[in-house]
């Protein structure tokens, strides 16, 4: 079976429709599809009740799962998949199998996962925190609403898939700081940050053309694939869009840098998350807990104090750190208004002692010229 035919079978599809977050599903079609097409299995004959079956039968069935899942990770190893993307692949077949009631014994997983390559689940490519600088380059060969999307997530630390599903009653454009409201979350909470007035000049910049470019992509997308909840976006699309347009844009300032530190593939060091970790790494210069906080890291302890001041006592926290986050209204990094400082005080230093020494010329000639007057006098 291919990718499409695995992905439309009933029970593939059942299971997808517990999960409502983008991302999630899409995960779990990647990995189960690279699952089933590499053990050549239809997951509707797969999955059987092994609650119905005799002990001696069941044993079986259940080996055979265990046998299939232990070849399908050997293989992700040998072509070289990251740990973290092993991880995530056993971790989509073990929660298909729990949904149709197939519990293989802990120890198994537990043996599954500790062999070495997947034990611990962290990603092995490297990223790159982009510079003010680069991100200027990628705006500058943006178009409007690439523009717009990607000063949103760096002035905001939204995530790809919070960008794309943002209403347009989610943002308050009227604000000098607008307020973002975040509905769908990968955490699923409710959480709020708020935009530059660069982010929000590009916003309103991508409003002036907005209704247009839907009336297009309507008459460009067959009916029964355009997607209603667009209408009542602000940027619409997918993150799959967003990742397209980041990665021109990248091209073209030639930032199209590459991880090679796997065979299997080569991984792009700078990608739309990054303007996330942009985000993060800037205005921890000012406060890091708000910098968690607005990025919707780690909220447990930081809503604690956070979720008692008021909006407008939060965007006035954001203005405070907001120097660090201008891309283009401020060229001057730290280091350089350090060193303009330190120029400063050198030059009034010398300024004053010229004065000094100029009062101290004047009083000399002054008492010169009073003593010739006696003299003649």
């Amino acid at each position: 079976m291919n990718r499409k035919q695995i992905l439309e079978t009933n029970k593939v599809n059942a299971f997808l429709s517990e999960y409502t977050t983008r991302n999630t599903i899409r995960q779990h079609k990647n990995m189960l599809s690279k699952y089933f097409t590499f053990n050549k299995k239809n997951p509707d004959t797969y999955i059987k009740d092994v609650r119905m079956l005799e002990n001696g039968e069941k044993f079986k069935t259940l080996d055979g799962y265990e046998q299939d899942i232990s070849k399908f990770r050997n293989w992700l190893v040998k072509e070289e998949y990251s740990p973290k993307m092993i991880h995530n692949a056993i971790s989509s077949v073990k929660m298909f199998l729990e949904h149709y009631k197939i519990d293989l014994s802990n120890s198994y997983w537990k043996k599954l996962r500790g062999r070495g390559t997947d034990k611990v689940a962290q990603a092995i490519s490297e990223d790159i925190v982009p510079t003010q600088k680069q991100v200027q380059q990628i705006l500058t060969h943006s178009t409007t609403k690439p523009r717009a999307m990607f000063l949103l997530m760096a002035s905001s630390g939204m995530r790809i898939g919070e960008v794309c599903n943002l209403k347009l009653s989610d943002i308050d454009l009227d604000a000098e700081y607008p307020m973002i409201t975040l509905r769908d979350t990968k955490n699923r909470t409710k959480a709020k940050t708020f935009c530059s007035p660069e982010a929000k000049e590009a916003i309103l910049e991508w409003m002036k053309i907005r209704e247009g470019w839907m009336k297009t992509q309507r008459k460009r997308t067959k009916p029964k694939y355009w997607d209603e909840s667009n209408n009542d976006k602000l940027f619409g699309g997918t993150t799959k869009n967003i990742r397209r347009m980041f990665k021109d844009a990248l091209e073209k300032a030639n930032l199209d840098l590459k991880d090679t530190s796997s065979n299997y593939i080569e991984r792009d060091k700078i990608h739309p998350h990054c303007l996330r970790k942009y985000f993060v790494t800037q205005f921890s210069k000012y406060n890091n807990d708000l910098a968690k906080y607005l990025a919707n890291q780690e909220r447990t302890e930081l809503d604690k104090i956070y979720n008692k001041k008021t909006i407008d006592e939060l965007a006035g926290e954001y203005e405070k750190g907001l120097q660090h986050l201008l891309i283009f209204q401020s060229n001057v990094t730290d280091e350089r208004l350090i060193d303009l400082e330190e120029e400063n005080k050198k030059l009034k230093a010398q300024i004053e002692e010229i004065n000094k020494k100029l009062d101290q010329g004047v009083n000399v000639y002054l008492y010169e010229q009073l003593q010739k007057l006696k003299g003649k006098k």
